[in-house]
């Protein structure tokens, strides 16, 4: 009877903390997600330029 006691409560503390990650998870999905796409879309559209310029981009 105790042992099964035990289990319930650690398998609903299980359950709780999953469910928490699982939230975290998906609040951080719906807040990158869309900032991601953006940033790639700009970054397309030359919005960020390049950190500075090397050896290579020189023509001569």
């Amino acid at each position: 009877m105790d042992r099964e006691l035990r289990f319930q409560s650690e398998y609903a503390e299980i359950m709780e903390r999953e469910d928490r990650r699982q939230r975290w998870s998906d609040f951080w999905w719906a807040v990158r997600h869309p900032l991601a796409t953006i940033h790639w879309e700009l970054s397309k559209r030359g919005w960020f330029r390049k950190p500075a310029v090397s050896d290579d981009d020189i023509p001569f």
